[in-house]
């Protein structure tokens, strides 16, 4: 799939117009990878986002124990790794292509140079961002009040 129609079909840059996504597309590379690479590991240092064109990629967490443990998978038209471009830390979890899969990077610097130049996009971005995480709030939410009904259920 060509960049341009998965950025437009991405949540992230879904309300860019025309003009705004070739803007965007001259900041972006999309990188291949093969099952079981890793995109980041959790700690290292962040540079970029991705935005997945074909495949699927793995989030994983390390546990106390020492075992990774699966967050989440994530699809075609999925994004991961933003939340270092807003909190400026390290990667908070891993990421592994769980099949050979295609990904377009985002690099932090020239979004936020982009965005600089074409407030309009930024904009844009941030309000896709905020309903996005709204919603990963939202379900995290409902998980953390299913465990907790769950622990109960235990105690008693």
């Amino acid at each position: 799939m060509e960049s341009k129609e998965v950025l437009k079909n991405s949540k992230l840059f879904r309300a860019l117009k025309e003009d705004e996504l070739d803007v965007l597309l001259g900041v972006v590379e999309q990188l291949k990878f093969n099952k079981d690479d890793l995109v980041f590991e959790e700690d290292d240092d962040a540079h970029s986002f991705f935005i997945i064109c074909s495949g699927s990629i793995e989030i994983l967490k390390m546990a106390s124990g020492g075992e990774n443990q699966r967050i989440a998978i994530l699809n075609k038209s999925d994004f991961f790794g933003e939340m270092a471009y807003f909190d400026k830390n390290t990667r908070t979890a891993s990421a592994k292509a769980l099949e050979p899969s295609l990904a377009i990077k985002v690099p932090y610097d020239k979004l936020t140079k982009l965005f600089d130049d074409h407030p309009q996009v930024g904009l844009k971005f941030y309000m896709e961002v905020v309903e996005t995480l709204c919603h990963r709030m939202k379900t995290t939410t409902s998980q953390l009040s299913s465990l907790k009904e769950l622990n109960q259920l235990f105690l008693v």
